[in-house]
């Protein structure tokens, strides 16, 4: 699909005299990499667009938000550490390691890659005085997602 002058990557239209300020697409989860969430700044809005995902696995539809800069009370990234399931997964891991075939150390070493984004979930959290929404985002794109939010407060900052 090709982009028109004026529109957001994904088909969002911008209103007049809306300028973009940063447009980034970010990876909900590993198992979905081919559906991206899509964050957009302009000088007057937050625009998200992002896949809602059961499980990480099974994508359903898209959520799109709109805030308006003006309302936003403060824009954060978030990161939650589930111990339960790493103390599971690493026990799961560690005794298809030591079975020393070729094709168990491949599936775990890509088994450890997903378990990852199921211990360590990290999603943007947009908050107003009377909604908020969480946009999620895989850990190693989270340097990313952080210089985002840096340029979304400094705009918010500037009023």
């Amino acid at each position: 699909m090709e982009k028109k002058e004026g529109e957001i990557s994904w088909g969002q239209t911008l209103i007049k005299w809306e300028n973009i300020i940063r447009e980034d697409n970010f990876t909900s989860s590993p198992l979905t990499f081919y559906m991206k969430s899509n964050i957009t700044l302009t000088d007057k809005r937050l625009i998200t667009h992002y896949p809602n995902i059961i499980l990480k696995l099974i994508p359903l539809w898209f959520n799109n938000t709109t805030f308006n800069l003006k309302q936003i009370s403060w824009v954060q990234l978030h990161t939650k550490y589930k111990v339960i399931k790493i103390a599971i997964s690493i026990i799961v891991i560690l005794v298809w390691l030591f079975s020393g075939e070729l094709f168990v150390l491949l599936l775990a070493w890509f088994l450890w890659i997903i378990l990852l984004s199921w211990w360590i979930e990290t999603y943007i959290l947009v908050t107003t005085s009377w909604w908020s929404t969480c946009c999620p985002v895989v850990f190693w794109e989270k340097w990313k997602v952080q210089e985002l939010i840096n340029d979304l407060n400094s705009k918010i900052a500037e009023g």
